[in-house]
């Protein structure tokens, strides 16, 4: 069985290039944000993966209703997701532009 998190976290001055850097720094750091699970379930920790980038959402052209029908497809579809484990990331942040939410799904395997 699979597990899962997410959370959306209001943020007032949201720096995302900072968020970014951080986040980076977190994944280099910590292990288990590295991990993927093999076929025979075992667990292997990449020694390097690609600089993570959260997923921007432009809704600067959207009307207000378009807006807000393209956020709320964002929510339902990370609120629900099971990332592949055997896959790297086992994580997902998206930000609307110009907003200051960020929306993150991960997977209850790195917990």
């Amino acid at each position: 069985m699979a597990g899962h998190g997410y959370v959306e976290l209001e943020c007032d001055g949201m720096d995302l290039d900072r968020i970014q850097t951080a986040l980076r720094r977190i994944i280099a750091d910590n292990d288990q944000l590295r991990m993927v699970v093999r076929p025979n379930l075992q667990q292997q920790v990449l020694a390097e993966v690609p600089d993570y980038q959260i997923k921007i959402y432009d809704l600067r052209e959207m009307s207000e209703d378009e807006a807000d029908a393209q956020l709320a497809s964002v929510r339902d579809r990370m609120s629900h997701e099971i990332l592949p484990a055997d896959q790297w990331p086992i994580l997902r942040f998206a930000h609307p532009f110009e907003a200051m939410t960020v929306y993150e799904s991960t997977s209850a395997s790195i917990c």
